[in-house]
């Protein structure tokens, strides 16, 4: 009972920390990189420490977690989803956003079109990816069949 009761605390206590660092991240990243190196590096640690006791007491007392094993695969694939979906904004708004407004005067150059195709494809090949798809490689073969003579 009282493993139970540790095991829901400490779950509402990861989601609740998550939450803030994906709506804090750049603030906090920022913040983390300028500590010292003996801070982050610790902090590192702590954070790998803990995953890898929770996978072996998962591993070793599969009863603990064996009530709660659906609502974390829940969790999980919220958490997958949400990463994903945090990475392709980052990624559009650090990388391609800056790049295509470079770009974009330069639209008549062949390579400026090369690199929107690769941004093209990188995203749909992380789109791919995401929806266990293969559409990535079904639209390179697409177009690798229509350059060919």
């Amino acid at each position: 009972m009282l493993v139970s009761r540790l095991v829901k605390a400490f779950v509402k206590l990861v989601s609740g920390i998550f939450t803030l660092f994906i709506l804090l991240s750049d603030s906090v990243f920022d913040w983390f990189i300028s500590l010292l190196y003996v801070v982050t590096w610790s902090g590192a640690v702590i954070f790998t420490s803990t995953i890898a006791v929770l996978v072996i007491i998962g591993r070793r007392w599969p009863n603990i977690f064996r009530s709660y094993r659906a609502s974390l695969k829940n969790a999980l694939t919220q958490l997958h989803d949400s990463l994903f979906d945090f990475v392709i904004v980052a990624l559009l708004i650090r990388a391609f956003y800056p790049l295509d407004v470079i770009l974009l005067p330069y639209y008549r150059n062949p390579w400026v079109l090369l690199t929107f195709g690769l941004q093209g494809g990188l995203l749909l090949d992380l789109w791919s990816l995401k929806n266990e798809l293969d559409w990535g490689w079904r639209a390179v073969r697409f177009l690798w069949t229509r350059i060919q003579p």
